[in-house]
């Protein structure tokens, strides 16, 4: 695509093209090469200066690099250029920087446009669109995840509040993978929507139930049952049991679809380290890899429940650890994603968790020296299980506690 673009820029009449030079900067951000594709969105904004796509790219870069400040700049004039009524491409990007910021009444609006700019799944029919209004308990509603699976963990947390709303029957159309452990939490668990469903998007509660930063409770939602119907892995059942060191649950590596996921990552070299780190006895949390093949997420959350600690960047098992109440410290990319907000070590979705942030862009040297750090000092105090910090005690920890008493360290 690069080639092409180049090619065609050479010749006339494209020297100057709008089309032709928007490929290229496309092109260079595919690459990874985010100073090149600057530099190019730059060129295009002297030919075209109100150019909402290239300003809305442009923003979205500069949020992509965590250079918030500038992507606000650049939102502004995209909108500006559309006379306020922007594009939903437009819309997504600003919903990003009104979230990291706070400002979730704007926020949560703007974020609809996800579903017209083919970042989400189709919305579905809008005829049978849940509109938040009372339903009655003669009547179905299907709430659908159409996110990864930690941002479904992160807002099933309110499909209590979307039944006290609808007064309707509950089914929560989650994958295979998400099953068992929603399974408490709706009236029936399915795994499609049909077109004369009531029905509504998981990550779209937020909006309909009007949640702002300050009305968001940190406390324990997910449970896990006294016995487990299906093992983990032998290999790391042998490290749960509690034998006086603290058991720390590690997971390094997320989902590699895209380069805003990748960048999530930390190299393994960096979990090697963790896994060094005298006094404690560590977890592998890492799907696949050191003997853990969990089944599902259920499965996981088994594992994670027989941590004292959970260290992790952010993946689906820094919202499931806090979503159990457990002790969960989760690193973070310069850039951070909206859910964990801006400049903080704390998150209002998670009273457990704990934030180490990359002080640059790309520097997990300066997180993991926090964390070892950290660490060492737990393992030189000999925190026992109940004096970390945040752990949740409510509604089912007597369960979990009875659970982690049974356990076998010799394997299940």
């Amino acid at each position: 695509m690069l080639r092409i673009a180049e090619e065609k820029l050479k010749r006339q009449p494209y020297a100057y093209d709008k089309g032709v030079m928007r490929l290229k900067a496309l092109a260079l951000l595919t690459l990874g090469r985010h100073e090149d594709a600057r530099v190019q969105m730059s060129q295009i904004l002297q030919f075209y200066p109100y150019d909402y796509v290239t300003l809305t790219n442009l923003a979205g870069l500069c949020y992509n690099l965590g250079e918030d400040d500038a992507a606000s700049h650049w939102i502004r004039r995209a909108v500006k250029a559309q006379y306020g009524n922007p594009k939903p491409a437009t819309c997504l990007v600003r919903s990003y920087l009104e979230l990291k910021n706070g400002d979730w009444r704007n926020g949560w609006f703007d974020y609809e446009a996800r579903f017209a700019t083919r970042t989400s799944r189709q919305l579905g029919p809008h005829e049978t669109l849940w509109d938040g209004k009372w339903l009655g308990p003669d009547k179905t509603l299907v709430l659908w995840g159409e996110q990864g699976a930690g941002d479904q963990i992160m807002v099933v947390r309110y499909v209590k509040d979307a039944k006290a709303k609808s007064g309707a029957y509950i089914k929560l159309a989650v994958p295979d993978s998400l099953e068992r452990l929603f399974k408490p939490l709706a009236d029936e668990i399915t795994h499609e929507v049909h077109a004369t469903d009531t029905h509504f998007p998981l990550f779209s509660l937020p909006r309909i139930l009007n949640v702002k930063v300050e009305d968001v409770r940190g406390e324990a939602y997910i449970f896990i049952p006294r016995r487990p119907s299906r093992a983990i892995s032998k290999t790391d059942t042998s490290r749960m049991g509690r034998f006086g060191r603290s058991h720390i649950g590690i997971c390094w590596r997320g989902a590699q679809d895209t380069p805003e996921l990748r960048d999530r990552s930390m190299p393994e070299q960096y979990a090697d380290r963790l896994f060094a780190v005298e006094g404690i006895k560590p977890v592998c949390l890492q799907y696949g890899e050191r003997g853990f093949h969990p089944g599902d997420f259920f499965d996981t959350a088994v594992a994670i429940m027989k941590c004292d600690l959970v260290i992790t960047i952010d993946t689906s098992v820094a919202h499931l650890a806090g979503a159990m109440g457990v002790p969960v410290w989760i690193l973070l990319r310069y850039q951070g994603s909206f859910h964990w907000l801006r400049d903080r070590t704390d998150t209002p979705w998670y009273d457990s968790a704990k934030l180490y942030r990359q002080p640059k862009l790309g520097d997990w040297e300066s997180v993991i020296q926090r964390v070892e750090e950290d660490l060492l000092q737990l393992a030189c105090c000999g925190l026992s299980h109940a004096e970390l910090p945040s752990r949740n005690r409510t509604g089912g920890e007597e369960l979990a506690q009875e659970m982690g008493a049974e356990s076998n360290p010799k394997g299940k």
